[in-house]
Order: structure tokens, then sequence, then C-alpha cells
């Protein structure tokens, strides 16, 4: 009986450590925090179609084109998720993401968004190439 409700825990503990993984993807950290700087400060008051277009771009070039152009890099290229796992061929799928996240940043500045905004992208775009420099070092 124990251990029926010990493995039930265990299934439990591992749904929600899925659910919580799917969720904090790290493309989904840039649109996240644009989305709690929307709900719990000041930029609470703009007013909603601006925080609907600025959310929109975010989640366009943070989370669709990167996710999309690495979805169509794997199946051209006949890659599982797991081939990824190798060091050499995790370069295109950096570029792919760093490219969408420059382009990111030059349609922000296109649409006037102020500085403190756009610098949650150029942060993310840093940490980016910074990984890409790991592993080049590394290999």
């Amino acid at each position: 009986m124990a251990i029926e409700q010990h493995i039930i825990a265990d299934k439990n503990l591992i749904r929600t450590a899925r659910v919580i993984s799917m969720i904090f993807t790290p493309f989904s950290i840039p649109f996240m925090a644009f989305l709690i700087l929307f709900v719990f400060s000041y930029l609470r008051i703009m007013p909603l179609q601006y925080k609907l277009i600025v959310l929109g771009v975010v989640y366009c070039f943070t989370i669709l084109m990167p996710t999309l152009t690495i979805f169509l890099f794997r199946k051209i290229n006949g890659f599982t998720p797991e081939d990824l796992t190798e060091r050499k061929r995790r370069y295109v799928p950096f570029i792919l993401t760093i490219t969408s996240y420059v382009f990111c940043l030059i349609m922000m500045h296109r649409l006037n968004i102020p500085w403190y905004m756009t610098g949650i992208i150029f942060a993310s775009l840093i940490v980016m190439i910074i990984c890409v420099i790991v592993n080049l070092k590394c290999y």
C-alpha cells in the first residue's frame, strides 16, 4: 500500500515537473518577463492594445519564430530532438534563435518601445551569445 502511494506521488511530481518545464522553457522567459512587467508593475495602466502589440511582437520573435525555424531545420536535415544533444548540431538552432532575437530588437526599435523593455530582449540576446561562445570553447 505504501509503495503504491509512493509511485502515485512520484507520477504526480513528474507530471508537475513536466508542466513547469513546458511553461518555463528558455524561449518563454522573455515573454513571461514582459507579461509580469505588464501585470505587476506600474505599466499595468498602459492601454491594453499597446500591451497586446508588445506581447505579440515578443511572442512572435522569441517563441514562435525560433520554434518554427528549429522545427523546420530538424525536419529538413532529418534530425530528431535527441540528435540536437550533439554539440556541433546545436549551432544552427542557436544562430536561428539569435537572428530571431535581433529581428525582435529591430522591430521593437521601429515601434519606439522604451529602452527598459527592449533591454529584456537585449539581455536575452547577450545570454544566447554567451551560450554560443561557451559551446564553441568547450568543443
